[in-house]
């Protein structure tokens, strides 16, 4: 990211040589105050280009048939927060696009499912209950609490804001469609997103004030507890962005303008960042050497001294391409953009899509392709 100076008591340190770092060529800097300011761009709960009557006579459809499937996934949903957060925002996901294309049969089906899936873990009644753990200050689950490993790690606070990001996007669209349900629960919802993202920082002293993003580097690190050789460490960029849109959309629907207008902010940088860091040739050039970028469009897992085209979960171009492109939400906008995506597609990305060993990867991939 660049930097402007402004004001008497702000100026670089020229006798202090500049260095190289895996952020690119910093220089030192002298100052009372650091000012950071953000273009916001449009963002709701829906995209920002209208459908038109062909494309909603599809979806009419399409989503019929998924929310009529949310009955057969119930039989196996997942015991983790993790698989169990995106199963439930696909659900709430499903339920909103219903919501648009007018299919309210589909949209209470949804939301049908997903308040009957999401009620247990509010109330604590399901096989992994969630427990304040008093030492660190956060909500980890039963498995986590035994044994720091399970759960991906959510003892030690692994991917916290990913894992939590599902629910509370979940709770942000039933605030919206359903928000006789979610006063029952905004409590619970609240304190799941206060792990992450404190909306009470001055007063809040039961969670910190930022668990996972640095306002420094200006995005988000996923890694917890857990110490490295390499330092800190953030994988999925679009999982990150999604945890912030999840706060940014539930403060909007509660009606906390104010928490809403920050988490904003803080999405649009975690965004800017995303593009800068992690996506060659989007904002910046500078930064990578050759040897990495000329046969790569995108860091895998960014660490505070390296970046590294690999992923925890398997070397295939399609996870690392895909696992920056998910979940698919309005707030992908800020991520994906035209002019980037129709440079790298020829060169990466359709290859990446069409060489991919599994149809859900392929099809993660190829949807880059609709901006």
């Amino acid at each position: 990211m660049s930097m402007e100076l402004s004001g008497p008591e702000c100026y670089w340190v020229d006798s202090v040589a500049a260095q190289w770092s895996s952020r690119g060529r910093m220089r030192a800097v002298a100052g009372l105050q650091w000012q950071w300011c953000e273009d916001i761009e449009p963002l709701g709960f829906s995209g920002q280009t209208p459908l038109t009557d062909e494309h909603r006579a599809k979806l009419c459809k399409l989503v019929a048939a998924d929310a009529r499937g949310l009955a057969e996934n119930a039989k196996n949903l997942p015991q983790d927060p993790y698989f169990f957060g995106k199963a439930v925002a696909r659900a709430m996901r499903i339920a909103l696009i219903a919501d648009e294309v007018g299919d309210d049969d589909s949209r209470n089906l949804a939301i049908d499912q997903a308040t009957s899936w999401l009620t247990p873990w509010l109330n604590g009644t399901n096989a992994d209950y969630l427990v304040f753990d008093t030492e660190w200050s956060g909500i980890i689950s039963k498995a986590g609490l035994a044994d720091p490993m399970a759960d991906f790690g959510q003892g030690l606070y692994n991917d916290h804001h990913f894992h939590y990001g599902y629910f509370v996007y979940a709770a942000a669209v039933l605030a919206k469609l359903k928000p006789q349900w979610i006063e029952q629960y905004k409590e619970q919802i609240d304190i799941l997103a206060r792990d992450y993202f404190n909306i009470a920082p001055a007063v809040d002293v039961y969670f910190p004030f930022a668990r996972c993003f640095d306002f420094f580097d200006g995005h988000s690190y996923a890694n917890g507890l857990f110490a490295f050789a390499d330092s800190r460490n953030q994988e999925s960029t679009s999982e990150a962005i999604n945890a912030y849109y999840a706060i940014y959309l539930y403060a909007l629907a509660t009606d906390r303008l104010d928490i809403a207008r920050y988490a904003r902010a803080v999405l649009q940088l975690e965004a800017r960042t995303s593009r800068v860091y992690w996506h060659l040739d989007d904002l910046t050039s500078s930064i990578y050497p050759e040897e990495y970028a000329k046969s790569k469009a995108i860091v895998g897992i960014l660490w505070s001294t390296k970046a590294d085209y690999a992923t925890w979960f398997g070397a295939n171009p399609e996870f690392i391409y895909g696992i920056q492109l998910l979940p698919y939400t309005p707030a992908m906008a800020l991520l994906l953009k035209r002019r980037w995506v129709a440079d790298v597609w020829p060169r990466f990305l359709e290859t990446v899509a069409n060489d991919s060993e599994t149809d859900s990867w392929r099809e993660i991939v190829h949807l880059a392709y609709a901006v």
